[in-house]
């Protein structure tokens, strides 16, 4: 095989040649196959629009210099002109990374077969260690949409796999820790729509350990064609998962369980896992919300949101050989409960397991206004804003807006009233008349395309003053305090009488803008001040 001595970048075009350079899309090569026999460390592989036969890619990158395919350099979406839709020449799957680390593989569309006999996996990755798999498309595979095996930090984000014919959308399986799978969406598939399972009958230890699950949107699982076998499973679906962090989720209209921490074929329970701030709603059909069995125990569920739309059917499902270690509260909830099969109310589930002290009934019509076409963002007036606790805190929901808004944490996978942006005070004023020290703070979102306010309180009424604005944080000696920003936009201004004052300003959709901080503060001519001076502290504004 010839490899590359220095990182390169290739092409890939259904008009080329693989008799050509592959160095410019003029020079572009016909097929990925021809791409992944010659590919090194360090070189990236752009497939250019057409459809394509898949690839088996044997090869590996280094942490320092990883392989990549892509379709999309650089977005977070798939590419929907460039289309896998025929299996590689070597293994039924579209893509196949066997015993290949330290890839990257982005951008794809693509298209199974819908039919397990000709079809096995959009994309699988075997034997190996950090693989990438990002903002694909992955549609009508199959079997699966995306399988792992024995591949320890793994990353899946940013994809949508559905329809599955036979069994799971993303499958990540075989003792693989550390795996990372976030802000996928993941519908329409045979069974689950996530499985994790150690598979302890096919070597290794059986367990998964340490897994991120979070910011996905999974739904309308579990309801597959009954020609391929009977659809069951959950959303979430865990057999020998342990330490696991299962946050920001939205699971809703799922047709078996929602969230299922048990053992069948693992290496051990699913042990000392944490769900915390996921919104699960099941249909009508379906069964428990979350399920907790097999001797799985040390799990932590709190700040969820747990509904059923079966009447038969509620919250949480639960085996008493679970109950040791288990800590379950701050969540909204529905009846009915079960423990080791026997339905419960939900006092009787109180009583009997000594859980949900501070959770609460609810209803979907209480919670969301706009449930019913999917979007289960919380409403203003919803007793989930603010119930949450604090004490099994996340910085983000599901949107990547921060956490907490208005006070305090709220129930489920979204956050009311969020920002992308924050405001965030840093250093120490100097006071003025009164020993009053103005404080300047931020209302609104310093978010893209929104309009936020700068509010100063606190200020001598009728002051002269100016807001200054930087890009860079300071700590400058100032008569007697401290100027905290570099001073490359002033507002001169007069306080009201009442010592206050605000402005208002726009935020410009700019790509380039997101994680930038500007550094704020605001200073006012005062007698009654040491030096003449008051001054407030510093306020950094993130914008996103």
């Amino acid at each position: 095989m010839l490899v590359s001595l220095a990182a390169q970048t290739y092409y890939v075009a259904p008009s080329g040649s693989d008799a050509a350079s592959g160095t410019s899309p003029a020079g572009a090569w016909k097929t990925l196959q021809h791409a992944a026999d010659l590919v090194g460390p360090g070189d990236t592989v752009i497939a250019l629009p057409g459809h394509y036969a898949g690839f088996y890619l044997s090869t590996s990158g280094t942490s320092a210099a990883p392989i990549t395919f892509t379709a999309n350099p650089g977005a977070d979406v798939a590419h929907p002109l460039v289309v896998v839709d025929a299996n590689n020449a070597v293994t039924p799957d579209r893509i196949n990374l066997e015993g290949a680390s330290w890839v990257v593989v982005e951008g794809f569309t693509v298209i199974g077969s819908g039919d397990p006999a000709t079809n096995r996996t959009g994309i699988r990755t075997v034997l190996a260690e950090h693989v990438t798999i990002r903002a694909n498309r992955i549609d009508q595979c199959g079997r699966w949409g995306i399988l792992t095996g024995f591949v320890d930090d793994v990353v899946i984000e940013d994809n949508e796999a559905s329809r599955s014919a036979d069994e799971h959308g993303i499958y990540v399986s075989n003792s693989g820790d550390r795996p990372i799978v976030r802000r996928n969406r993941i519908w329409g598939n045979h069974s689950n729509g996530l499985h994790m399972n150690g598979d302890a009958s096919l070597g290794g230890d059986g367990v998964i350990s340490d897994a991120l699950v979070e910011r996905n949107v999974i739904w309308e699982n579990g309801d597959g064609n009954p020609i391929f076998g009977p659809p069951g499973g959950s959303a979430i679906n865990c057999d020998g998962v342990q330490d696991a962090l299962i946050q920001n989720n939205l699971l809703y209209a799922n047709h078996k369980s929602g969230i299922s921490l048990y053992r069948i074929d693992g290496g051990g329970g699913s042990n000392g896992n944490r769900v915390l701030f996921n919104t699960v709603h099941m249909a009508a059909g379906a069964r428990f919300a979350l399920n907790v069995k097999d001797g799985s125990v040390g799990n932590t569920v709190a700040n969820n949101v747990l509904l059923n739309l079966d009447a038969t059917r509620g919250a949480i499902d639960i085996e008493s050989n679970c109950l040791a270690g288990f800590a379950c509260d701050f969540n909204a909830l529905e009846e009915k409960f079960s423990l080791d099969g026997a339905f419960l109310t939900f006092a009787q589930w109180k009583a009997a397991t000594g859980q949900d002290a501070h959770s609460f009934l609810a209803q979907p019509a209480q919670l969301f206004g706009a449930w019913a076409s999917g979007d289960y963002h919380l409403l203003a007036a919803a007793p989930a804003v603010n119930a949450a606790t604090s004490a099994q805190p996340t910085p983000f929901d599901l949107d990547g807006k921060q956490r907490p808004a208005l006070g305090g944490f709220d129930l489920g996978a979204y956050e009311h009233a969020a920002c992308f942006g924050a405001f965030a005070s840093y250093g120490a004023g100097l006071a003025g008349s009164g020993g009053k020290v103005p404080a300047l703070s931020g209302s609104g979102c310093p978010d893209q395309g929104a309009t936020a306010t700068l509010v100063v309180s606190n200020g001598l009424g009728g002051a002269p003053g100016a807001l200054v604005l930087g890009s860079g944080q300071l700590a400058l000696p100032l008569l007697g305090g401290t100027l905290l920003t570099s001073v490359q936009i002033a507002a001169p201004h007069v306080l009201t009488p009442a010592g206050t004052w605000s402005v208002a300003f726009g935020v410009p959709v700019d790509p380039s803008l997101a994680g930038v901080d500007l550094f704020a503060q605001s200073g006012y001519v005062d007698a009654g001040a040491a030096q003449g001076v008051s001054l407030s502290a510093g306020l950094r504004i993130e914008l996103e």
